[in-house]
């Protein structure tokens, strides 16, 4: 992965590539489209872009106002955020309506259009659970399209269970028991962070979400849920990350940074026996629009600490703690003398 600091791109079949900015609705729910041309794509209050992510989450009911005559340009959904190829112009049902009695022509599968003078169309929107990744569509024009954000609803928090312990506090400094009868004495033990997972048995972490607000990345370990949890590997195994939901907007990857999105060339890449995740040309984090699998490896030099990243947003982010890497002798020749040795120990050797 080579990082490329610049526009979003919003990855799927064929690619779609948008200097896209990430709006909220306004106080009523609402998202105002202002205007749309071809090549120029949709124009949307809040957004300094065309084409526009529409933040949403789910269980919550929004609405799309088209205050302006659209009639060249039907407005639908649809799967696929492609720019070219027949099947990004075929919009489908996914639950956009019209809202009330608010003066709209069309209809989910052919497009909606605004008659030319207020009160303009308003259609309305609520996700769900099943909601699939969601693209707004011109029809007609393949280049006018923007995705929609589907969060999860509030967080439920992080699993706090913490590792069960024997004999000894799960607070504080660790200590050392009281001898018990037979001489021995307990090994002082220290509670696991409660936020804090390892992988399952086939050496998979889950990463099954995103919590609203890009407030954090949702792994599934044991029937529980964790925000942004810490990663405990080993050195010289291969883990594998299924990301099981789709991160059009979410590129996944890895940095040495807690703070900075950038991602690097760490050693993640994708499962050679399981399906693939695509790539963000523009941040080298991997994405997709329904499922994938990633793998890692961690090499001997694997700089710690290490962190997974969401490449656009900063507070998706954990890190990942390598236990068992190779430590250096930490003896060094100063430059110049390993000559010098060389020598003395050839005088020995004769």
């Amino acid at each position: 992965m080579r990082v490329v600091l610049g526009l979003l791109l919003l990855a799927c079949c064929g690619g779609l590539v948008s200097s896209a900015d990430i709006i909220n609705p306004d106080s009523a729910n609402t998202f105002h489209v202002l205007s749309g041309s071809n090549p120029g794509g949709w124009v949307l209050t809040g957004s300094a872009n065309p084409n526009p992510i529409l933040n949403m989450t789910i269980g919550t009911t929004y609405y799309i106002s088209i205050d302006y005559s659209n009639t060249a340009h039907p407005f639908g959904l649809n799967t696929n955020g492609a720019t070219t190829g027949g099947p990004a112009l075929v919009v489908g049902d996914y639950g956009l309506v019209v809202n009330g009695t608010s003066p709209c022509t069309g209809s989910a599968t052919a497009g909606f259009v605004s008659t030319a003078a207020a009160p303009f169309c308003v259609l309305a929107f609520t996700p769900n659970a099943t909601t699939p990744q969601l693209y707004y569509h011109c029809t007609v024009h393949q280049n006018m399209v923007g995705a929609f954000q589907l969060n999860a609803a509030a967080a439920a928090g992080n699993a706090t269970t913490a590792a069960p312990t024997t004999g000894a506090p799960t607070t504080g400094a660790p200590t050392t028991p009281a001898p018990a009868g037979n001489g021995t004495t307990t090994p002082p033990t220290t509670a696991a962070p409660a936020n804090s997972i390892s992988p399952d048995a086939t050496n998979t972490f889950h990463v099954t979400g995103a919590v609203a607000n890009n407030a954090g990345w949702i792994f599934t370990s044991g029937g529980a849920t964790f925000t942004n949890p810490t990663l405990n590997i080993a050195y010289g195994k291969t883990y594998t990350f299924s990301i099981e939901f789709p991160t059009s907007i979410h590129p996944f990857g890895l940095s040495t940074s807690a703070t900075n999105t950038a991602v690097s060339d760490l050693g993640l890449k994708n499962a050679v026996n399981g399906s693939t995740c695509g790539v963000d040309t523009n941040t080298g984090g991997f994405t997709t629009t329904t499922t994938c699998s990633l793998t890692f490896t961690p090499p001997a030099n694997t700089p710690q600490p290490l962190y997974y990243h969401c490449a656009f947003h900063s507070a998706m982010v954990g890190q990942i703690v390598v236990s068992g890497l190779p430590k250096s002798s930490g003896f060094a020749l100063v430059p110049g003398f390993a000559a010098l040795f060389a020598v003395i120990a050839g005088l020995f050797a004769q």
